[in-house]
């Protein structure tokens, strides 16, 4: 594996970075050129005092999930990721893009009550496919 940087964009990347202006809309998940007006409907808007260039980093190295998780069926299985677990599925909270589960093994038929809720950011979850159980 070459240390060298040897392209201009592996050599610029972080400068390029901060030069192009764009923003995440909020609702639709879709990245669009910076504009006047767009701030509030952006990803990476916090206030008018807070440069956005650390979320648009962060949000360039996140990985990227084609789960449209606003239309996944409750009681879905999903998988989260580092803690190799298994749950089912609640809702999904795009304002903090947060996916809901239910705990110890609960589903919506044998929930008690909110505690048996747990907010997991979408990065860490992914849909259930049966062939992880073998590997």
């Amino acid at each position: 594996m070459s240390y060298l940087k040897t392209t201009n964009k592996d050599y610029y990347a972080d400068e390029i970075i901060k030069l192009i202006a764009f923003g995440v809309h909020k609702e639709s998940g879709e990245p669009f050129l910076c504009d006047k007006g767009s701030c509030r409907n952006c990803l990476f808007y916090k206030d008018f005092d807070t440069c956005c260039y650390i979320e648009r980093k962060n949000w360039l190295n996140k990985k990227y999930s084609k789960i449209d998780w606003e239309n996944i069926p409750v009681d879905t299985l999903v998988y989260i990721e580092g803690a190799d677990l298994i749950r089912h599925f609640k809702r999904y909270e795009p304002e903090t893009d947060t996916v809901v589960i239910f705990s110890g093994g609960r589903d919506s038929h044998t929930t008690v009550s909110k505690s048996d809720e747990i907010d997991v950011s979408s990065d860490l979850v992914s849909l259930y496919k049966e062939e992880r159980k073998n590997g």
